[in-house]
Protein backbone atom coordinates (compact mmCIF):
# COMPACT_ATOMS: atom_id res chain seq x y z
CA UNK A 1 0.00 0.00 0.00
CA UNK A 2 1.19 3.07 -1.21
CA UNK A 3 1.34 5.61 1.78
CA UNK A 4 0.96 9.60 0.06
CA UNK A 5 2.57 12.29 1.66
CA UNK A 6 2.36 14.45 4.03
CA UNK A 7 2.77 11.92 7.09
CA UNK A 8 2.28 12.18 10.69
CA UNK A 9 2.74 9.52 13.42
CA UNK A 10 0.85 9.51 16.72
CA UNK A 11 1.81 7.47 19.96
CA UNK A 12 -0.59 7.46 22.32
CA UNK A 13 0.22 6.53 26.40
CA UNK A 14 3.66 5.79 27.49
CA UNK A 15 5.20 2.87 25.32
CA UNK A 16 3.16 4.25 22.31
CA UNK A 17 5.14 7.87 22.57
CA UNK A 18 8.76 6.57 22.92
CA UNK A 19 8.41 4.46 20.21
CA UNK A 20 6.92 7.55 18.02
CA UNK A 21 9.66 9.32 18.91
CA UNK A 22 11.92 6.79 17.68
CA UNK A 23 9.99 6.85 14.56
CA UNK A 24 10.50 10.17 14.45
CA UNK A 25 14.21 10.54 14.71
CA UNK A 26 14.83 7.76 11.59
CA UNK A 27 11.68 9.35 9.46
CA UNK A 28 11.49 13.20 10.18
CA UNK A 29 8.10 13.27 10.36
CA UNK A 30 5.93 15.56 12.15
CA UNK A 31 4.41 13.47 15.65
CA UNK A 32 1.75 13.93 18.45
CA UNK A 33 2.25 12.95 21.30
CA UNK A 34 -1.18 11.66 23.47
CA UNK A 35 -1.28 10.57 26.89
CA UNK A 36 -3.27 11.48 30.52
CA UNK A 37 -0.31 11.46 31.80
CA UNK A 38 2.48 13.91 32.05
CA UNK A 39 5.58 11.37 32.69
CA UNK A 40 4.40 9.63 29.44
CA UNK A 41 4.82 12.86 27.27
CA UNK A 42 8.44 13.94 29.07
CA UNK A 43 10.02 13.15 26.31
CA UNK A 44 12.92 15.12 24.10
CA UNK A 45 14.21 14.70 21.18
CA UNK A 46 17.98 14.22 20.93
CA UNK A 47 19.71 16.76 19.32
CA UNK A 48 22.63 14.56 17.83
CA UNK A 49 19.62 12.38 16.12
CA UNK A 50 18.35 14.97 14.31
CA UNK A 51 18.04 13.70 10.30
CA UNK A 52 20.02 15.00 7.39
CA UNK A 53 18.79 14.58 3.48
CA UNK A 54 22.38 12.40 3.65
CA UNK A 55 22.32 9.95 6.52
CA UNK A 56 21.95 6.71 4.83
CA UNK A 57 19.47 5.60 7.48
CA UNK A 58 16.30 7.61 6.74
CA UNK A 59 14.93 7.39 3.15
CA UNK A 60 11.52 8.83 3.35
CA UNK A 61 11.20 11.28 0.33
CA UNK A 62 9.72 14.18 2.34
CA UNK A 63 13.20 14.83 3.79
CA UNK A 64 14.27 18.46 3.23
CA UNK A 65 17.66 20.01 2.30
CA UNK A 66 19.94 20.22 5.20
CA UNK A 67 18.59 18.93 8.93
CA UNK A 68 15.14 18.79 9.31
CA UNK A 69 13.56 19.03 12.56
CA UNK A 70 9.77 17.76 12.37
CA UNK A 71 7.21 19.28 14.51
CA UNK A 72 6.51 17.68 18.14
CA UNK A 73 3.68 18.03 19.87
CA UNK A 74 1.84 16.83 22.57
CA UNK A 75 -1.55 16.54 24.12
CA UNK A 76 -2.24 16.24 27.85
CA UNK A 77 -5.53 15.14 28.57
CA UNK A 78 -6.94 16.57 31.82
CA UNK A 79 -8.89 13.65 33.23
CA UNK A 80 -9.47 15.21 36.96
CA UNK A 81 -8.31 11.89 38.46
CA UNK A 82 -5.42 10.42 39.54
CA UNK A 83 -5.41 6.94 38.40
CA UNK A 84 -8.38 7.55 35.31
CA UNK A 85 -10.12 4.25 34.02
CA UNK A 86 -9.89 4.06 30.15
CA UNK A 87 -13.56 5.32 30.19
CA UNK A 88 -12.77 7.73 31.98
CA UNK A 89 -10.23 8.84 29.61
CA UNK A 90 -11.98 8.40 26.66
CA UNK A 91 -14.54 10.86 27.95
CA UNK A 92 -12.51 13.47 29.11
CA UNK A 93 -10.39 13.10 25.20
CA UNK A 94 -14.01 14.77 23.67
CA UNK A 95 -12.52 18.01 25.33
CA UNK A 96 -9.80 18.06 23.37
CA UNK A 97 -11.34 16.49 19.77
CA UNK A 98 -11.45 20.10 18.45
CA UNK A 99 -8.10 21.08 19.00
CA UNK A 100 -7.25 17.09 17.70
CA UNK A 101 -9.16 17.82 14.62
CA UNK A 102 -7.56 21.07 13.73
CA UNK A 103 -3.64 19.35 14.45
CA UNK A 104 -4.79 16.40 12.13
CA UNK A 105 -5.61 18.80 9.18
CA UNK A 106 -3.29 18.65 6.02
CA UNK A 107 -1.71 15.30 6.41
CA UNK A 108 -2.77 12.03 3.69
CA UNK A 109 -1.19 9.40 5.67
CA UNK A 110 -1.31 8.77 9.87
CA UNK A 111 0.92 5.88 11.39
CA UNK A 112 -0.53 5.34 15.04
CA UNK A 113 1.18 3.79 17.64
CA UNK A 114 -0.90 2.29 20.65
CA UNK A 115 -0.20 -0.04 23.66
CA UNK A 116 -3.17 -1.96 24.07
CA UNK A 117 -2.02 -3.19 27.35
CA UNK A 118 -2.52 -0.03 28.55
CA UNK A 119 -5.31 2.51 30.09
CA UNK A 120 -4.44 4.99 27.63
CA UNK A 121 -4.27 2.80 24.33
CA UNK A 122 -7.56 1.21 24.47
CA UNK A 123 -9.18 4.54 25.39
CA UNK A 124 -7.66 6.74 22.81
CA UNK A 125 -6.61 4.64 19.97
CA UNK A 126 -10.85 3.83 18.42
CA UNK A 127 -11.57 7.21 19.30
CA UNK A 128 -9.07 8.72 17.80
CA UNK A 129 -9.08 6.28 14.51
CA UNK A 130 -13.00 7.58 14.22
CA UNK A 131 -11.76 11.03 14.28
CA UNK A 132 -9.12 10.65 11.80
CA UNK A 133 -11.65 8.94 9.75
CA UNK A 134 -14.08 11.52 10.01
CA UNK A 135 -11.82 14.20 9.59
CA UNK A 136 -10.14 13.85 6.24
CA UNK A 137 -11.08 12.81 2.91
CA UNK A 138 -11.26 8.94 1.35
CA UNK A 139 -7.43 9.02 0.51
CA UNK A 140 -6.49 9.42 3.77
CA UNK A 141 -4.26 6.44 5.05
CA UNK A 142 -4.09 4.69 8.44
CA UNK A 143 -1.27 2.45 10.03
CA UNK A 144 -2.17 1.23 13.20
CA UNK A 145 0.54 -0.42 15.65
CA UNK A 146 -0.92 -2.52 18.15
CA UNK A 147 0.77 -4.29 21.50
CA UNK A 148 -1.39 -6.95 22.91
CA UNK A 149 -0.89 -7.46 26.67
CA UNK A 150 0.31 -11.06 28.14
CA UNK A 151 -2.20 -13.87 28.67
CA UNK A 152 -1.88 -13.63 32.32
CA UNK A 153 -3.32 -10.02 32.33
CA UNK A 154 -6.87 -11.08 32.80
CA UNK A 155 -8.04 -7.55 33.49
CA UNK A 156 -6.90 -6.19 30.31
CA UNK A 157 -7.61 -9.15 27.66
CA UNK A 158 -11.49 -7.60 27.32
CA UNK A 159 -10.69 -4.27 26.39
CA UNK A 160 -7.44 -4.96 24.54
CA UNK A 161 -9.32 -7.39 22.22
CA UNK A 162 -12.48 -4.95 21.87
CA UNK A 163 -10.08 -1.95 21.02
CA UNK A 164 -8.18 -4.14 18.72
CA UNK A 165 -11.37 -4.91 16.98
CA UNK A 166 -12.07 -1.75 16.57
CA UNK A 167 -8.84 0.01 15.55
CA UNK A 168 -8.40 -2.38 12.83
CA UNK A 169 -11.84 -1.64 11.23
CA UNK A 170 -11.12 1.79 10.80
CA UNK A 171 -7.23 1.40 9.80
CA UNK A 172 -6.03 0.65 6.16
CA UNK A 173 -3.25 -1.39 7.80
CA UNK A 174 -2.95 -2.88 11.66
CA UNK A 175 0.14 -4.59 12.19
CA UNK A 176 0.07 -6.77 15.58
CA UNK A 177 2.29 -7.25 18.04
CA UNK A 178 0.87 -10.06 20.27
CA UNK A 179 3.55 -9.91 23.82
CA UNK A 180 2.08 -13.20 25.05
CA UNK A 181 2.89 -15.57 22.12
CA UNK A 182 6.31 -13.81 21.78
CA UNK A 183 7.31 -14.67 25.47
CA UNK A 184 5.70 -17.92 25.30
CA UNK A 185 8.28 -19.58 22.47
CA UNK A 186 10.78 -17.94 23.94
CA UNK A 187 10.88 -18.15 27.38
CA UNK A 188 14.12 -17.94 28.54
CA UNK A 189 13.55 -14.01 28.24
CA UNK A 190 12.75 -11.80 30.82
CA UNK A 191 9.44 -9.43 30.65
CA UNK A 192 12.00 -6.60 30.53
CA UNK A 193 13.33 -8.07 27.24
CA UNK A 194 10.41 -9.24 25.78
CA UNK A 195 9.12 -5.85 25.58
CA UNK A 196 12.22 -4.06 24.06
CA UNK A 197 12.84 -6.86 21.45
CA UNK A 198 9.24 -6.64 20.49
CA UNK A 199 9.06 -2.70 20.60
CA UNK A 200 12.44 -2.97 18.47
CA UNK A 201 10.12 -5.47 15.78
CA UNK A 202 7.87 -2.46 15.94
CA UNK A 203 10.47 -0.04 14.41
CA UNK A 204 12.27 -2.67 12.50
CA UNK A 205 8.28 -3.05 10.63
CA UNK A 206 8.02 0.73 9.99
CA UNK A 207 11.23 1.02 8.74
CA UNK A 208 10.30 -1.59 6.25
CA UNK A 209 6.98 -0.02 5.36
CA UNK A 210 9.42 3.30 4.79
CA UNK A 211 11.06 1.02 1.57
CA UNK A 212 8.28 -0.88 -0.30
CA UNK A 213 4.44 -1.48 -0.48
CA UNK A 214 3.92 -4.62 0.24
CA UNK A 215 2.45 -4.39 3.36
CA UNK A 216 -1.75 -4.09 3.50
CA UNK A 217 -4.85 -4.77 5.48
CA UNK A 218 -4.46 -7.00 9.04
CA UNK A 219 -1.11 -8.15 9.92
CA UNK A 220 0.43 -10.47 13.12
CA UNK A 221 4.17 -9.75 13.23
CA UNK A 222 6.14 -12.60 14.95
CA UNK A 223 9.64 -12.93 15.83
CA UNK A 224 12.26 -15.69 16.33
CA UNK A 225 15.59 -15.80 18.02
CA UNK A 226 18.24 -18.73 17.67
CA UNK A 227 21.67 -20.11 17.01
CA UNK A 228 20.69 -20.92 13.40
CA UNK A 229 18.57 -19.64 10.69
CA UNK A 230 16.36 -22.67 11.36
CA UNK A 231 15.71 -22.35 14.20
CA UNK A 232 15.04 -18.90 14.19
CA UNK A 233 12.40 -19.23 11.47
CA UNK A 234 10.89 -21.87 13.34
CA UNK A 235 9.97 -19.89 16.37
CA UNK A 236 8.48 -17.20 14.48
CA UNK A 237 6.68 -19.86 12.43
CA UNK A 238 5.44 -21.08 15.74
CA UNK A 239 4.59 -17.51 17.31
CA UNK A 240 2.30 -17.00 13.96
CA UNK A 241 0.67 -20.04 14.51
CA UNK A 242 -0.48 -19.24 18.68
CA UNK A 243 -2.83 -16.82 16.91
CA UNK A 244 -4.08 -17.72 13.89
CA UNK A 245 -4.87 -20.66 12.29
CA UNK A 246 -2.83 -21.72 9.32
CA UNK A 247 -5.91 -21.67 6.69
CA UNK A 248 -6.30 -17.86 7.48
CA UNK A 249 -2.76 -16.73 6.54
CA UNK A 250 -2.82 -14.89 2.97
CA UNK A 251 0.94 -13.85 2.63
CA UNK A 252 4.21 -13.84 4.47
CA UNK A 253 7.62 -11.62 4.67
CA UNK A 254 10.02 -13.17 6.29
CA UNK A 255 12.99 -10.88 7.38
CA UNK A 256 16.16 -12.31 8.40
CA UNK A 257 18.87 -10.14 10.34
CA UNK A 258 22.61 -10.72 10.64
CA UNK A 259 22.24 -13.09 7.32
CA UNK A 260 25.38 -12.15 5.84
CA UNK A 261 26.76 -16.06 5.68
CA UNK A 262 23.23 -17.38 4.50
CA UNK A 263 23.74 -19.03 0.95
CA UNK A 264 21.55 -18.41 -1.27
CA UNK A 265 20.89 -22.38 -1.73
CA UNK A 266 19.20 -22.09 1.84
CA UNK A 267 17.13 -18.82 0.78
CA UNK A 268 15.44 -20.84 -1.75
CA UNK A 269 14.81 -23.36 0.26
CA UNK A 270 13.65 -20.92 2.99
CA UNK A 271 11.35 -18.74 0.20
CA UNK A 272 9.76 -22.98 -0.62
CA UNK A 273 9.11 -23.26 3.06
CA UNK A 274 7.41 -20.00 3.31
CA UNK A 275 5.11 -20.87 0.64
CA UNK A 276 3.80 -23.70 2.45
CA UNK A 277 2.88 -22.13 5.27
CA UNK A 278 0.32 -20.40 3.24
CA UNK A 279 -3.84 -20.87 3.25
CA UNK A 280 -5.73 -21.93 0.55
CA UNK A 281 -6.15 -17.96 -0.35
CA UNK A 282 -2.65 -17.81 0.00
CA UNK A 283 -0.91 -15.36 -2.26
CA UNK A 284 3.04 -15.12 -2.07
CA UNK A 285 5.77 -16.04 0.65
CA UNK A 286 9.12 -13.80 0.34
CA UNK A 287 12.44 -13.88 2.13
CA UNK A 288 14.65 -11.21 2.75
CA UNK A 289 18.16 -11.30 4.20
CA UNK A 290 19.93 -8.20 5.68
CA UNK A 291 23.42 -8.43 7.18
CA UNK A 292 22.95 -6.16 10.33
CA UNK A 293 20.73 -7.20 13.18
CA UNK A 294 17.77 -4.80 13.74
CA UNK A 295 15.22 -6.26 16.39
CA UNK A 296 15.97 -5.63 19.91
CA UNK A 297 16.24 -2.41 22.56
CA UNK A 298 14.47 0.33 21.02
CA UNK A 299 16.46 2.57 23.69
CA UNK A 300 19.90 1.95 21.74
CA UNK A 301 22.09 4.78 20.90
CA UNK A 302 24.03 2.45 18.13
CA UNK A 303 23.82 3.90 14.60
CA UNK A 304 24.31 1.70 11.69
CA UNK A 305 23.11 0.95 8.32
CA UNK A 306 23.65 -2.05 6.19
CA UNK A 307 25.79 -3.31 3.26
CA UNK A 308 24.97 -3.86 0.23
CA UNK A 309 23.56 -7.28 -0.71
CA UNK A 310 22.62 -9.61 -3.56
CA UNK A 311 19.41 -11.03 -5.08
CA UNK A 312 18.78 -15.11 -5.52
CA UNK A 313 15.17 -15.60 -7.19
CA UNK A 314 11.95 -14.48 -8.09
CA UNK A 315 10.49 -16.12 -5.00
CA UNK A 316 12.80 -14.46 -2.59
CA UNK A 317 15.28 -11.56 -2.42
CA UNK A 318 17.88 -10.11 -0.20
CA UNK A 319 17.25 -6.17 1.15
CA UNK A 320 19.62 -3.85 1.74
CA UNK A 321 17.65 -2.46 4.60
CA UNK A 322 18.82 0.44 6.51
CA UNK A 323 18.81 -0.58 10.26
CA UNK A 324 18.04 1.73 13.26
CA UNK A 325 21.01 0.25 15.81
CA UNK A 326 18.42 -1.30 18.17
CA UNK A 327 20.29 -4.96 17.85
CA UNK A 328 21.52 -7.01 21.13
CA UNK A 329 23.90 -9.26 19.38
CA UNK A 330 26.58 -9.09 17.00
CA UNK A 331 27.18 -11.21 13.80
CA UNK A 332 30.43 -13.08 15.41
CA UNK A 333 28.42 -14.59 17.81
CA UNK A 334 26.09 -16.73 15.17
CA UNK A 335 23.08 -15.95 16.64
CA UNK A 336 19.93 -15.03 13.78
CA UNK A 337 16.65 -13.21 14.42
CA UNK A 338 13.67 -13.65 12.20
CA UNK A 339 10.55 -11.37 11.71
CA UNK A 340 7.92 -13.01 10.25
CA UNK A 341 5.08 -10.16 9.00
CA UNK A 342 2.26 -12.03 7.76
CA UNK A 343 -1.08 -10.62 6.47
CA UNK A 344 -3.75 -12.98 7.87
CA UNK A 345 -7.66 -12.75 7.42
CA UNK A 346 -8.62 -13.14 11.35
CA UNK A 347 -6.66 -13.32 14.79
CA UNK A 348 -7.96 -16.66 16.24
CA UNK A 349 -6.38 -16.32 19.94
CA UNK A 350 -6.84 -12.64 20.10
CA UNK A 351 -10.39 -12.51 18.80
CA UNK A 352 -11.54 -14.41 21.43
CA UNK A 353 -10.66 -12.08 23.84
CA UNK A 354 -13.90 -10.01 22.90
CA UNK A 355 -16.58 -12.16 23.66
CA UNK A 356 -19.23 -9.90 21.25
CA UNK A 357 -16.86 -10.41 17.78
CA UNK A 358 -18.56 -13.47 17.10
CA UNK A 359 -21.98 -11.41 16.53
CA UNK A 360 -22.17 -9.75 13.51
CA UNK A 361 -21.94 -6.34 13.03
CA UNK A 362 -25.32 -5.55 11.73
CA UNK A 363 -26.41 -6.73 14.88
CA UNK A 364 -24.89 -4.51 17.60
CA UNK A 365 -26.57 -1.09 18.16
CA UNK A 366 -23.90 0.82 20.17
CA UNK A 367 -20.87 -0.40 17.85
CA UNK A 368 -20.14 2.86 16.32
CA UNK A 369 -20.10 4.64 19.55
CA UNK A 370 -17.20 3.75 21.88
CA UNK A 371 -18.00 4.01 25.54
CA UNK A 372 -17.25 6.34 27.97
CA UNK A 373 -18.00 7.92 31.12
CA UNK A 374 -18.75 11.83 31.30
CA UNK A 375 -17.96 13.67 34.47
CA UNK A 376 -20.37 15.75 35.34
CA UNK A 377 -20.90 18.11 38.37
CA UNK A 378 -23.26 17.20 40.67
CA UNK A 379 -23.70 21.33 41.56
CA UNK A 380 -23.93 22.81 38.21
CA UNK A 381 -27.09 20.58 37.79
CA UNK A 382 -30.88 21.99 37.97
CA UNK A 383 -32.63 20.42 41.17
CA UNK A 384 -35.17 18.55 40.54
CA UNK A 385 -38.69 19.81 41.50
CA UNK A 386 -40.81 18.22 44.51
CA UNK A 387 -43.77 16.72 43.19
CA UNK A 388 -45.22 15.97 46.84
Amino acid sequence: MELPLPAMIIGIGGVGARIAVMMRDVSALDTMLISSSANDLAISMDESRRVSKHDEQCRTSNLSDGVKEPRLEKILIDTGVLNPSPYTIRGSLLAYEGKIRERLMGYNTFIMVANLAGRNGVAVAPLLADIIKANNSNKVRLISFAIMPFGFEYDKLFKAGVALRKLSERSDCTIVVDNDSFLANNQDLSIDECYRIANGMLLEVFNIMMMNNEINNLNILSAGVGDAVDVAVKKAVRMLYTNTKPEKVRSALLYIFDGKGISVGLIDALAKSMSSILGKDGEYAVVRVSRRLGMGYVDGAREGSDDDSVGSNSNSSVDSASRTGTGTNDNSNDVYTTILLSEVTGLSKLDSYDPLSILPRECMLDWEHVESEMRLNADTLLALPNLE
